[in-house]
């Protein structure tokens, strides 16, 4: 999981200098975009490192109870990291259709075969 986080940080690091200039055709949607896969690729690095240390925890308890109690917190910072990191996904992806350029009808005509310019 944290692979594709540091997948998304690396797409960052890419596209960091277009949304300072805001040259996509869709500007404040790819600007928000671009901010809730960083928001949502850290909150799934984060929930993921809590599931490891309460992963550890349950595996430390002597007492049945205290284990059980951690790898319950564990499974819950599971599911929320694997959340987090489906949203940041999304964010991606929206992130990667809004780059396209607009398709503007209006220039082209409706029997416009042209491969070449």
């Amino acid at each position: 999981m944290t692979t594709n986080c540091i997948a998304f940080f690396i797409i960052y690091r890419c596209f960091s200098h277009s949304y300072k200039q805001q040259t996509s055709c869709y500007p404040r949607i790819s600007c928000g975009s671009f901010w809730f896969l960083i928001i949502f690729a850290t909150a799934s690095v984060i929930c993921e490192n809590f599931d490891f240390v309460f992963d550890g925890y349950a595996h430390d308890a002597h007492d049945q109870k205290k284990e059980e109690h951690y790898e319950k917190i564990a499974l819950q910072w599971r599911y929320a990291s694997n959340g987090a990191e489906i949203l940041a996904a999304i964010s991606c992806y929206i992130l990667i259709v809004l780059q396209f350029p607009k398709d503007d009808k209006k220039k082209k005509g409706a029997n416009n075969y042209e491969i070449f310019p």
